[in-house]
């Protein structure tokens, strides 16, 4: 184990150390005696010497103090003064900054004191542990885990007979004074004679266990100290030759017990699993040989075993150390043997500190006599102790991170000016199996960025360092920490008000449903447009909460066809993308209807009457429904009738009943709820009954005819006029010849009609209907007629000057009876026509006929 040796104590009148020990302060506190010595002188009466002062010395005790871990030291305080000669016994043990000590000169005078080490007040001296009278060959302590300073002692007395070697046991409360003694028991054997002292430990279960040496062999004591039992001593637990030193430890990483010798061959190591069970087959001698005349501390840290000893190099004693490796069981593994100093003459003394430290040895003390300054001094080896476990500085426990976090921690070590010379560090899942290992990495980091990245899910970390020296820390403690990567999610997007709506006031409710796989919603955001995403027109910002909705003021929102997007935030600071995209139309504009249908007509009284409106229209929502209230003539208006719809226009089919006018009045509601203003209306007529037959008559001649008919007539009501059609063309008695002059042709509003073009000898035929409003058609008549065909002409002299008589072919269309008759000049016979007297084309010439006098058309 490193180390290194610092000046401890140095004093003209050093005589013994007794003992070191290291408060919670960091100071070091020691306990030794000062001694003057007096003056001889001879007598000659006598012829023996004499001491001026006392018998031999005078010894005081004194507790010094070092503040700069031994660099340089001051009187703590003055303990008291003896007289009496002899190798003077103590010990020194602290909790925290409290010192308990005792001391005793060979003839068993004792004392104990107790004092606040980091002051040099309220010290006490008073308790006397001993007073005998008898020579003290032998006494050490031990302060067990209760508090009580327990001092183990062996002294002499004679008989006539032989030496009994009586051992006995104080139990002293430091604290309060209050001793107690038990007379264990009484032997021929000296158990802890001279520097070989009686070593304890105390062990898990509490019990105190010691080792006490005695020349070929080693003790084992044991007693309880909370019920001050007496102490046993039992059989040897082994038996060597040459046995001068012993010491015995307690692994503090388990409940193992080691017992450490020397003799004249070597070094040997004893172990028990408990301290109270031994195996006297199982011990491991001569682990290291070569050994005479040993003085040995040792200690044990993570089952390495640090041993000092002292040998004898022939003319001069050396100190020593060396490592030791319990490999468990008997096994051991031995390091390197290092000389620390050589003319050691003295004691070797461990320094420990109890409380902080539970016992841990944080050095060594040695006494050596300086030739250049012809005194003895003391010298301490201030041992490395390992780093204490770091300290985890984050991730926080309990933390929850969107990202693999650096692990980070405080390096710790109880010796100043150490430092972190390797660390490692431990990523653990859930079932504490090791995923992330940063393997041994060398130099003063204090971080460390796992790789690759942790996935989504609850993990530990630790850190386990070492010191420059080599010496390694426990592991960490292992917080917890939570990893989520995955970002949430929302579903089950919904608007609390039904849309669309015409609202303007109150609030607008977006709401959804959030999942995650690890954690809650810690935030949200909403935002909302109205012109496909361009712009963002709501925006409620990061709302820090839990809510799974959002209520927009309805005066905030603009009229328009709405989208609304959602993310959220889960408790590791994941946000999600964009989602929702919800539409919902806010429309207060009312609705619009383009136009109706024309006034119609329709000649039914049964079935239904279909009234079309055209364009009905809302920018924003749409059109929820379109309404009709309609009457029919005579009766009542039936009112908010719903229309069909195609595509844009709408209608309603009106039952018919009666004749005359019908009236439908439309208005229209958007989806938002807006009504339309006014109304749009339409008519319609309806007609049944047909107009007045025409009748018409004709005139005609060889190329012309003239047609008239009676003026158009309809039964009230009366949808009126539609058109006159005329159907005229040249017919051979069965069918039309060729298409038809007019055929069904509305002539207009007229009643009468000359058709020119005809040809001669042609038989033609003829009608003309009516058709009314409501499509009612009147009755008709068809009509014939031939034209006349002029076949000659006879001229003759009148009175008023010559006519010309025209001679006709007797089958083509002459009017009226032909009772005369003539031949033309290719001697075909032709037939006259005769008119009514009055006719415009009656000529002078006159005939007698059945009906009456007749002329002859000119």
């Amino acid at each position: 184990m490193p180390q290194s040796t610092i000046n401890f104590i140095t004093s003209p009148t050093l005589y013994r150390l007794l003992g070191v020990v290291v408060l919670d302060n960091g100071w070091i506190v020691a306990l030794h005696e000062e001694r003057w010595w007096g003056e001889q002188y001879y007598d000659q009466e006598s012829g023996q010497w004499y001491w001026t002062k006392g018998n031999y010395n005078d010894v005081s005790h004194i507790f010094r103090v070092s503040k700069d871990n031994g660099n340089t030291w001051s009187q703590l305080c003055y303990a008291n003064e003896t007289t009496h000669w002899g190798a003077t016994k103590g010990g020194i043990h602290a909790v925290g900054n409290q010192i308990a000590a005792w001391w005793s000169d060979d003839f068993g005078n004792g004392r104990c004191t107790w004092f606040d080490g980091s002051s040099i007040g309220n010290v006490h001296v008073g308790v006397n542990i001993m007073n005998t009278g008898d020579v003290v060959t032998g006494a050490s302590s031990v302060l067990s885990d209760n508090g009580r300073l327990i001092i183990f002692k062996v002294y002499e007395q004679y008989d006539e007979e032989k030496t009994i070697f009586k051992h006995n046991v104080s139990f002293v409360d430091p604290w309060s004074g209050a001793t107690s003694g038990i007379a264990a028991f009484e032997s021929d054997v000296d158990y802890g004679r001279g520097n070989n002292l009686l070593k304890f430990v105390q062990r898990a279960d509490g019990w105190i266990t010691g080792v006490v040496p005695t020349g070929n062999s080693v003790y084992i004591a044991t007693m309880n100290p909370s019920i001050g039992a007496n102490i046993s001593i039992e059989h040897p637990v082994m038996s060597e030759s040459g046995v001068n030193s012993a010491s015995i430890l307690k692994n503090p990483s388990g409940n193992d017990l080691f017992i450490i010798y020397t003799n004249t061959t070597g070094l040997g190591i004893w172990r028990s699993s408990d301290g109270a069970s031994w195996d006297m087959q199982n011990k491991v001698r001569t682990v290291i040989s070569g050994i005479q005349d040993a003085i040995i501390t040792a200690e044990v840290y993570n089952s390495v075993i640090t041993v000092y000893y002292r040998r004898y190099d022939g003319g001069t004693y050396g100190l020593y150390t060396v490592d030791i490796t319990w490999n468990g069981g008997n096994s051991y593994s031995v390091g390197n043997i290092t000389q620390i100093d050589s003319g050691v003459n003295g004691e070797i003394c461990s320094t420990y500190q109890k409380s902080a430290g539970r016992g841990k040895n944080k050095g060594v003390a040695y006494r050596k006599y300086s030739n250049s300054e012809a005194t003895f001094k003391y010298y301490g080896i201030q041992l490395n102790q390992p780093p204490t476990a770091p300290t985890p500085t984050g991730p926080a426990h309990g933390g929850v991170y969107n990202y693999t976090p650096a692990v980070t921690w405080i390096f710790n070590d109880p010796d100043p000016g150490d430092y972190q010379g390797w660390w490692a560090g431990h990523i653990l899942d859930a079932n504490g199996s090791i995923i992330r290992d940063s393997g041994r990495q060398a130099g003063q980091a204090t971080s460390w960025v796992p790789s690759p990245p942790l996935p989504s899910g609850s993990y530990r970390y630790r850190i386990i360092t070492q010191d420059q020296h080599g010496a390694h820390s426990p592991y960490s403690w292992e917080p917890v920490f939570y990893v989520d990567i995955d970002p949430p999610f929302t579903s089950g997007h919904y608007f609390g008000t039904a849309s669309p709506t015409n609202a303007s006031s109150g609030y607008l409710r977006y709401g959804w449903t959030y999942s995650d796989n690890m954690y809650g919603q810690t935030a949200f955001q909403v935002v909302g447009s109205y012109d496909g995403w361009q712009n963002w027109h709501y925006n409620s910002d990061e709302v820090w909460t839990s809510n799974w909705y959002v209520d927009i003021p309805f005066v905030s929102l603009a009229e328009g066809n709405w989208q609304f997007a959602v993310r959220v935030r889960d408790g590791a600071g994941n946000w999600q993308v964009w989602q929702g995209f919800n539409s919902f139309a806010i429309d207060r504009t009312p609705p619009t209807i383009s136009s109706v249908q024309n006034y119609s007509y329709i000649n039914q009284t049964t079935g239904t009457k279909r009234v079309w409106v055209y364009g009905a229209y809302d920018a924003n929502s749409g059109i929820q429904m379109v309404y009709c209230n309609y009457t029919v003539p005579g009766q009542a208006a039936t009112n908010s009738v719903q229309c069909g719809q195609t595509g844009s226009d709408w209608y309603i089919d009106i039952p018919l009943s009666v004749q005359g006018e019908y009236r439908a009045d439309f208005y229209c509601i958007d989806k938002a709820g807006n009504w339309m203003i006014g109304t749009k209306t339409a008519y319609f007529f309806v007609d049944s009954q047909r107009p007045n037959d025409p009748h018409p008559s004709a005139v005609w001649s060889t190329t012309t005819v003239e047609l008239t008919w009676s003026t158009f007539s309809d039964p009230a009501p009366s949808s009126g006029r539609q058109s006159t059609d005329l159907y005229f063309g040249e017919w051979d008695g069965s069918n039309w010849i060729g298409a038809p002059m007019y055929y069904g042709t509305d002539i207009g509003d007229i009643t009468s009609k000359t058709i020119t073009g005809l040809t001669p000898g042609k038989r033609y035929r003829y009608t003309v209907t009516y058709h009314d409003k409501s499509g009612n058609e009147s009755a008709y008549t068809y009509f014939e007629f031939v034209t006349k065909k002029q076949i000659g002409a006879y001229s003759i002299s009148t009175r008023t000057g010559r006519v010309t008589l025209p001679l006709y072919d007797p089958l083509s269309g002459v009017v009226g009876p032909t009772p005369i008759r003539a031949c033309n000049s290719a001697g075909a016979v032709g037939v006259f026509e005769l008119v009514s007297t009055t006719e415009a084309t009656a000529s002078p010439v006159r005939v007698g006929t059945p009906s009456g006098i007749r002329a002859i058309s000119k």
